[in-house]
Order: C-alpha cells, then structure tokens, then sequence
C-alpha cells in the first residue's frame, strides 16, 4: 500500500474500498470505449456537483475528499448499461445523493443504499435500457458514442437482451464475456476489502447461503441458477459492496447475518415470481427499512 495521509480512519477505508473496484472500472471503460468514458465521468461529476451544491442549499457538512459520492457513482457505472442516453446516467446519480442521501443530512444520515436508490428510480423510469446491453463496442466510434450518448439515437440493432433477462423469459442465457470478467475483477476487489477487514465476512458468507437456499425453494437448478446470478448478474457486487455499506446496513453480527441473508433470498424471490430479471436493489431497500429493527431485536443486554 502506498503511504498516504488520511484526514481520519473513514477516508481511508473508503479510499481502499475506491481503488479495490478501479481494475473493474478501467475494465468497462476498456471494453465499451467512449461510451465506457462518457457515462463514468457524467456519473462521477454529477454525484460530486450534486453533494456540493446540496450540502450548500440544505446546510450539511461534507467532503468530497471522503469518497462516499465518487464510490456511489462507481457502483452507479458497474452496475449499470453502457448504451444509455446522458440524462439517464445524470438522473441516476442526481437522485442517489439528492434523494437518498442530501435530504437525510449527507454522509452517515442517510437510511436506504444511495447507489440503489438511483438504480432503482432509473430502472422504474427507463425500463427500455436497463433490460438491454451492449456486449462489445469498440467498433462504435467517437461520433457515433456521441449520437448515442447526447442523442435519442436507436441503438437497438447493436443491443441484445441482458443475459438476466434472458434467463428471466427463456430459462437459458447467453454467454457474456464482459459481464463475466467484470464480476471477476470485483470479486478480485472484494476478497481484498475482506482481507484487509474493511468489511465482516458475515455479510458475502449469508448472502452467499440466502440466494443456495432461495435457489432451492424456488425450485431452480443450482448449478445454472448460481451461475446465472452470480457471474452474469448483480450478486458479488451487491455481496462485498452493496449490502456491506456501514451507513445503510445493521451494525451487530447477527442482524448482518439475517438482512445478507434475507437480501439474497428476496432478490430471488423477485426475479422468480415479479416483472424484474433480478430484484437486489429493491431487496436492499426494503431490507435497509429493517436496520434499526434488527439491531435493537439482536442488540446484548448488559447482565
């Protein structure tokens, strides 16, 4: 690790947690060039300009140097599409730290996952681009990622059906090499967050064991359905990154142990019996509803 000075101990646990996902990031980039680029840095400066101007208007303290608005737009880009007009990936990132976090007070105030927040208000908004991606785009060329980014330009001849969806009306998928080596890049990021202890093994190890046991009850195959959520879909991102989130999520062991758990088994039960391809960010959601309840029903009384 190098020496950098940190202002205190969070800085520095979010700045590890940061630089854990960049191989993932500079692997997207890589993979759908301009497109890659340009819906990074429309997140990134949103969610940075967002909590600056808020912070302001509603008079919270804040410091963009702590890294939680850049981490918010990162597991924004990760867990988004890349073929999406601007506004949608502005829309996103605007609504995670406006509506999820500035009107809560800013940084460790707010009650729900911001990154899940803004995915979900999109997914709500723009069904149409969540369900569909690019598989490979360096053909697209610098002019044609501007029509498609700044335009309502139709892409849909380059798109395909995401292989959640797919898995979602056919029970079958397509192999995705991108989805693949981008989950295996953040699982790299996220066994060295564990290592380092930034985040309780408790949190990949219950949501790992509720999505076996949903896999089970709803009567999936466990081989392909494993293989289906967890390499081609949301799970390792929302194992190490999404539900370890220390604001959002419950602070002793054995309530972390039930909302992993019930987490994974909802997001299942979503994508087995509602309209959505896989229901994490709606799961964490209504489970961050819980936090409170499960601390105080697990908390130790003093004997």
């Amino acid at each position: 690790m190098l020496n950098l000075k940190f202002k205190n101990d969070t800085q520095k646990i979010m700045f590890e947690v940061t630089a854990s996902l960049i191989p993932a990031v500079l692997y997207k980039v890589f993979v759908f060039g301009w497109l890659g680029l340009f819906s990074l840095v429309t997140l990134l400066a949103t969610a940075l300009i967002a909590e600056n101007l808020l912070s302001k208007a509603l008079k919270f303290k804040h410091d963009l140097a702590d890294f939680t608005a850049a981490i918010t737009a990162i597991l924004l880009f990760l867990a988004l599409n890349c073929n999406m007009h601007a506004f949608v990936y502005f829309t996103a990132s605007f609504i995670a730290i406006g509506l999820a976090k500035a009107v809560y007070g800013g940084f460790a105030k707010n009650i729900f996952n911001p990154a899940m927040v803004g995915w979900c208000f999109v997914m709500l908004s723009f069904p149409q681009y969540m369900t569909k991606h690019l598989e490979f785009s360096n053909n697209i060329n610098f002019i044609e990622s501007l029509n498609i980014f700044f335009t309502f330009y139709n892409i849909d001849a380059l798109t395909q059906a995401t292989p959640l969806t797919e898995f979602k009306v056919n029970d079958v998928f397509s192999i995705s090499n991108t989805i693949f080596t981008t989950n295996i890049l953040i699982l790299s990021g996220g066994v060295y967050i564990l290592i380092r202890n930034i985040i309780n093994f408790v949190f990949p190890a219950m949501f790992t064991l509720g999505l076996i046991a949903a896999l089970v009850v709803f009567n999936y195959d466990l081989y392909k359905g494993f293989e289906m959520f967890v390499f081609y879909g949301p799970m390792i991102l929302g194992a190490f990154y999404i539900i370890t989130d220390p604001v959002s999520s419950p602070s002793l062991k054995h309530a972390q142990a039930l909302y992993s758990f019930a987490i994974a088994f909802i997001a299942v039960l979503i994508a087995k019996l509602g309209a959505y391809p896989i229901g994490l960010a709606f799961a964490v959601i209504f489970m961050n509803s819980f936090n409170f309840i499960l601390d105080k029903t697990f908390a130790t009384r003093k004997q």
